[in-house]
């Protein structure tokens, strides 16, 4: 049976989403070892049976709460074969913070950009084909709380989930004009790495390179952790420590959160440029009207 997660901030519809793609066919249990509610849903399309698991809220993974925690496990299990994440379109740079992290984690991810009405509304265009192929992933416009898109996204994830139990991908598809069904990539079992800030963090391509060779995966995510503090993937190495990254472990047994900012302002500056790369935002008409009284007003005489 083909399993999917549902993974996004709190209160961007991913409940909505959960619910229209598995009507009164769910049922609501406890996580292992907590009290959080675990979703389970299942649905069937185009004759195919699928089961799908609401993740917990959550702005970011880690271990800070124990709401993130379930999420990273969950994810790092990978007991799914893909991800559908929901983000809010109307608040496009927070919500991709969770999003680069789903792509730091390798796993496969389909992003579901919902509340397009909204960012229609305040006049924000995304470029989701582009945004697609700079994430590496599929992109699907949608609007849940009118079923709107649910059917392309659903076409989506199947097709990514085909792609992946047969290991080959589809021949390539045309670039679709704007409103035009699924978006154009490869499958994502050839997924690129998320990879990035190799200039403004030390040592993490060495330290990526070395938890790769040692089994240690997805590296490039342990390597994070470990320049916020946590030494665990380094204890899990079967190779030899190198001098500078035992001199990396020890300077960070010291003061465990002396990189933590710098590894939260790399994703973000990331992030920052998809959005501006990507994200136009065009003033409303009433926002042009106050700007030109601002300007009369504030004119100097």
């Amino acid at each position: 049976m083909n399993r999917i997660a549902l993974a996004g901030n709190p209160n961007i519809g991913k409940t909505t989403i959960f619910n229209a793609l598995t009507g009164a066919n769910q049922k609501v249990s406890n996580w292992p070892g907590v009290t959080v509610h675990k979703k389970e849903g299942q649905f069937v399309f185009k004759d195919d049976f699928y089961t799908v698991v609401d993740l917990p809220g959550t702005y970011s993974l880690g271990s800070y709460s124990e709401d993130e925690r379930i999420a990273t496990d969950y994810v790092l299990s990978k007991d799914a074969q893909l991800i559908l994440n929901v983000a809010d379109a109307t608040n496009l740079e927070r919500n991709l913070y969770l999003t680069v992290q789903l792509l730091e984690m390798e796993v496969p991810v389909v992003l579901a950009l919902n509340m397009m009405d909204e960012a229609e509304r305040f006049n924000i265009h995304i470029d989701h084909e582009a945004l697609s192929e700079a994430l590496g992933i599929p992109v699907v416009p949608v609007t849940a709380a009118k079923l709107k898109g649910i059917d392309v996204l659903m076409e989506t994830v199947a097709d990514e989930l085909a792609c992946i139990q047969r290991g080959t991908s589809p021949r390539p598809r045309r670039r679709r004009r704007q409103g035009e069904g699924r978006p154009n990539r490869t499958c994502p079992h050839e997924i690129t790495p998320l990879r990035y800030a190799e200039e403004a963090l030390p040592s993490i391509s060495e330290l990526t390179e070395y938890l790769n060779n040692s089994g240690v995966t997805p590296s490039f995510w342990y390597a994070l952790q470990v320049l916020t503090g946590d030494l665990s993937p380094l204890e899990a190495a079967n190779q030899p420590v190198p001098e500078a990254i035992q001199a990396l472990a020890d300077e960070l047994q010291k003061d465990p959160h002396k990189y933590e900012l710098d590894v939260i302002d790399a994703r973000y500056r990331k992030i920052h440029t998809l959005v501006t790369t990507h994200v136009t935002e065009a003033p409303s008409a009433q926002e042009q009207k106050s700007d030109r009284i601002d300007r009369i007003l504030m004119h100097p005489v």
